[in-house]
């Protein structure tokens, strides 16, 4: 029996006419794939959320149906910000907040720039106020594909968490991946982006013993932040930073990066960081539901004032956060 998901047509299924002779040789059986139940994907519809990047969006959303990515995942790329609630504040009734369904797809930017709020907020509960380094490991650049390139990547970095002279320095911290691609070369460099917190590294020593992990690559970058309010700015930086243009305009090096990096883990985190759980979003209480947007939309069709206004200011809203003002009754009807 046949599945069929909601939002995907049925299958169409051509008549058979058993009492006529085939005209063609019988065709070999092969096993079924899902992706036979379906014509085609979910539509991609187009909100405010996605508005500042409807293009890479497409561009993105095709690569997903030719690299043949789960159909749950493309079903909820696609329908990623359709539905939409107003919040107001508790205590300051002129603050609003956008907030959408999510997606919560690593290639999604607007669910990437949420999830960097979230990581934002996690790291100023954990993070102690004292010095933190950053460190930036490379590979040698090589025409190697992109996912044994990451998987190299990931078992130096392994090793080199293993030696010594990182156990005596490091107490903690975390890496993310940062993917680039050199269009002339048709070459990839992945590379870790970590904040640590330990000790001083000897820089060339630290160069030594990366290349001793590796076996052809010495190049490190450290530098101590000293201001513990900057190291945030520094992790969420890379840590939802979406693919690069080349990468993105480009249907091969997109199909491939797509595919090295379905069910990778692109943050990690070691040592005393270990059990952070810097993606965890908690609950927040300090926000009312007013209404979905389309409750808005048909609220001012009737001249609602507090409706036509909220609409108004949405374009205005933070896209990080989805905050916006809107000076409105001092005593809305829905408190």
């Amino acid at each position: 029996m046949q599945t069929h998901f909601e939002g995907f047509p049925p299958p169409s299924r051509a008549p058979v006419a058993h009492l006529d002779p085939p005209e063609t040789p019988a065709q070999p059986k092969r096993a079924p794939s899902t992706w036979d139940a379906y014509d085609t994907p979910p539509p991609l519809i187009e909100t405010f959320r996605h508005s500042g990047w409807a293009t890479n969006r497409r561009l993105t959303h095709d690569a997903m149906i030719r690299c043949r990515l789960p159909l749950h995942r493309i079903k909820a790329f696609s329908n990623c910000g359709t539905a939409t609630w107003i919040l107001r504040h508790k205590d300051d009734h002129t603050l609003f907040r956008a907030v959408s369904d999510h997606c919560h797809d690593r290639f999604c930017v607007p669910c990437a720039s949420s999830r960097q709020a979230v990581i934002r907020r996690n790291l100023d509960h954990y993070l102690p106020l004292r010095p933190h380094r950053f460190l930036t490991l490379t590979i040698r650049n090589t025409d190697q594909p992109l996912a044994p390139l990451i998987t190299r990547l990931y078992k130096a970095f392994s090793r080199l968490r293993a030696r010594r002279f990182w156990r005596d320095r490091v107490r903690g911290g975390a890496a993310f991946l940062e993917v680039t691609y050199n269009t002339d070369r048709a070459t990839w460099n992945p590379h870790l982006h970590c904040m640590l917190d330990g000790k001083y590294m000897d820089l060339q020593q630290l160069s030594k013993t990366w290349l001793a992990v590796t076996g052809d690559s010495q190049n490190v970058k450290i530098a101590l932040i000293r201001d513990p309010r900057h190291v945030t700015n520094y992790i969420t930086k890379y840590a939802t930073k979406p693919l690069p243009p080349n990468v993105t305009r480009d249907p091969a090096a997109l199909d491939e990066c797509l595919t090295a990096l379905a069910r990778r883990r692109t943050i990690l985190t070691f040592g005393t960081w270990k059990r952070w759980r810097l993606l965890d979003d908690p609950r927040d209480l300090d926000w009312i539901c007013v209404a979905h947007v389309d409750e808005l939309h048909h609220r001012a069709t009737l001249d609602d004032p507090e409706a036509i206004n909220i609409l108004a200011m949405l374009h205005t809203a933070d896209p990080h956060t989805g905050e916006f003002i809107v000076h409105t009754d001092p005593d809305p009807p829905y408190d």
